[in-house]
């Protein structure tokens, strides 16, 4: 029988449940979880909102040459940044696994202008133990209920839209 040495409370079990445990970000239990309450809110009051699906171009390359103690400062600085452009426009961020990221939206009217904030804001290079690492980062997004209705759709659909934008990006450099 396994013997656990410390006791949590019940409000550390759920932190635990639904943070990410490296960005502390909620993680994607969490975004499933409000997933359903954005779908149900959205149904009543016949409204919209909107997935933003990003990753950091790249990351495994970052990984293979710095390590992955660099690679994991990297995505805590990147999971700093979303929660700063977070703040601003009063989103929602979830770290999906790896390097992928997960934003809701429920005012869909500012989309642009935040996918152009966040853009901006990994212009600037991160610095992980005096190394300069410059990431870009991909990002694509689907609306409820034009790209879709549950949770797999709008997602595949986000994915799609983000390798779009990264094969357009690529050609572009």
């Amino acid at each position: 029988m396994l013997e656990v040495s410390e006791e949590f409370t019940y409000g550390e079990l759920k932190k635990m449940a639904f943070t990410d445990e490296l960005t502390q970000l909620p993680n994607y239990r969490h975004f499933k979880y409000s997933f359903k309450q954005f779908i149900h809110k959205c149904q009543e009051t016949e409204s919209e909102f909107a997935i933003i699906f990003m990753d950091v171009d790249k990351f495994k390359t970052i990984n293979d040459t710095y390590g992955h103690l660099i690679g994991d400062h990297i995505l805590c600085q990147f999971a700093f940044r979303l929660q700063q452009v977070a703040r601003e426009y009063h989103l929602h961020v979830y770290r999906k696994s790896g390097d992928e990221f997960l934003i809701l939206v429920d005012d869909v009217s500012i989309l642009l202008e935040m996918l152009r904030t966040i853009q901006s804001a990994f212009r600037r290079m991160f610095v992980v133990q005096n190394i300069p690492i410059y990431c870009n980062i991909s990002m694509g997004y689907s609306v409820y209920p034009r790209h879709g209705t549950t949770e797999f759709d709008l997602i595949r659909v986000a994915d799609k839209n983000m390798y779009a934008n990264k094969s357009r990006d690529a050609i572009r450099s």
